[in-house]
């Protein structure tokens, strides 16, 4: 299941355009430094913003922990009062083992933007992924309350996630169904909503979310298929039952679920939920994105990332 990490922002284009205005009026008169922007402090933020989203880029899809890492401490060295930074560099250190650390970073993204949605969800993660489950829904919470915060959907099933982490099923299907109102397109919540239903007995409700995810997300998957033979038996839909049937041993033949079907292993008398982590809201852009940040950054000035 394709987990979405989101990361937007309008501050960089806001700095490209600083740049040039201040490039096009070098010829011009004195300009009123009164009312003139901080630029430096401006361009230091963008470029620290860019320096976060190439070290996500190295650390995630191009698998080098060194580069990732020197993005990183760039980030923090040109925007040291700045949360994501900070963040960013627990999340590293999270990655790479040092989970102590990593909370030490994390905390002070907290204590720089305490009302920032996007740390407090990213806070959350970190705590729920390190067996803080219970600890993390706070910062959930709170990062739904901040009115910047755009994924909110993303955040209420970070609740729903972690809930079943505790475990606590009535508090996950309460906020899965939050974020599938917020944001009907994600697939995750769809998924744990029909297997809370089903394992409930409410076999047409499950299948009315099955029918959602269907549309959002069309890959086949060996639980998700197994999910969805498993309502459609109840429900008597015996084709569907054979169709997924189908399906399921010709992509999935060494899965578990297919060890269920072919009766090599007993088949559980509930569906589990899907073993994902909750959702972090820290850049990473794809690997053809990477040439273009690193050309803005030269725009910004910032000469230690122009060769890259």
């Amino acid at each position: 299941m394709k987990n979405k990490l989101l990361f937007k922002r309008n501050l960089l284009r806001l700095c490209v355009v600083g740049v040039a205005v201040a490039l096009l009026g070098g010829c011009a008169s004195k300009p009123n430094t009164l009312n003139a922007p901080p630029q430096k402090k401006i361009n230091n933020i963008a470029a620290a913003d860019i320096n976060v989203e190439l070290g996500m880029a190295y650390l995630n899809r191009r698998k080098d922990p060194i580069e990732a890492k020197k993005k990183f401490l760039r980030a923090l060295a040109l925007a040291p009062k700045q949360a994501a930074p900070w963040y960013a560099m627990g999340y590293f250190l999270e990655r790479t083992g040092d989970v102590a650390g990593a909370k030490k970073y994390f905390d002070k993204s907290v204590a720089l933007a305490p009302k920032n949605g996007e740390v407090q969800n990213n806070y959350g993660t970190f705590l729920c992924r390190n067996g803080n489950a219970k600890a993390s829904i706070p910062h959930f919470l709170l990062a739904v309350k901040d009115p910047k915060y755009i994924e909110v959907g993303e955040a209420y099933e970070n609740v729903g996630v972690c809930a079943l982490a505790i475990p606590d099923a009535v508090m996950a299907e309460k906020y899965f169904l939050k974020a599938f109102v917020a944001n009907p397109g994600l697939p995750r919540s769809m998924y744990e909503l029909a297997s809370i239903y089903y394992n409930q007995g409410k076999y047409k409700q499950a299948q009315a979310m099955m029918t959602h995810l269907a549309v959002v997300d069309k890959a086949p998957y060996a639980q998700v298929l197994w999910l969805n033979i498993q309502i459609n038996k109840k429900l008597g839909y015996k084709t569907v039952v054979a169709s997924d049937s189908k399906v399921l041993l010709a992509k999935f033949p060494k899965s578990v679920e297919a060890a269920y079907l072919t009766g090599k292993k007993p088949t559980p008398k509930k569906v589990a939920g899907l073993n994902v982590k909750p959702v972090v809201t820290i850049p990473q852009p794809t690997n053809k994105v990477v040439a273009s940040k690193a050309k803005q950054l030269i725009l910004l000035n910032d000469k230690y990332l122009a060769k890259k």
